[in-house]
């Protein structure tokens, strides 16, 4: 599987770092430009957006319908404003601080979601 994380730098690496332990490609972008800039050349799997990044809305509509992967926000443990969230239809949530493990588990479960509504549900490297 292969992730592009869209946050701050200093959220960004620990993310990446996490999801690396487990097997996982990462790409970190810390603004929108460089986001789409890796989007247009090279394919991702799944992006994970930091809810508090500048431009997240612009983001997850963007990723989501112009590059059509799923994308799953990461969200804070303080004050979060879930019905901003869920106005930007992301496929999924993460809390700061979730364990590389579980991280890696809730991402593979979400392309999996995404692969059988595309009606593929050739995972590579992952069986059902």
């Amino acid at each position: 599987m292969k992730v592009i994380v869209f946050a701050g730098e200093t959220i960004g690496q620990s993310v990446a770092d996490s999801l690396a332990k487990e097997g996982i490609s990462v790409a970190s972008a810390s603004n929108g430009t460089a986001a789409v800039d890796m989007l247009r050349r090279e394919r991702f799997d799944v992006a994970l957006v930091d809810s508090l990044a500048e431009g997240v809305g612009i983001a997850c509509c963007c990723i989501g319908k112009l590059f059509k992967i799923p994308v799953m926000l990461l969200v804070g443990e303080g004050d979060v404003d879930w019905e901003r969230l869920r106005m930007l239809e992301p496929h999924g949530y993460i809390c700061e601080g979730t364990s590389g493990p579980e991280m890696a588990a809730r991402l593979w479960a979400v392309m999996r979601r995404q692969m059988e509504q595309v009606g593929n549900y050739r995972v590579r490297g992952c069986q059902a």
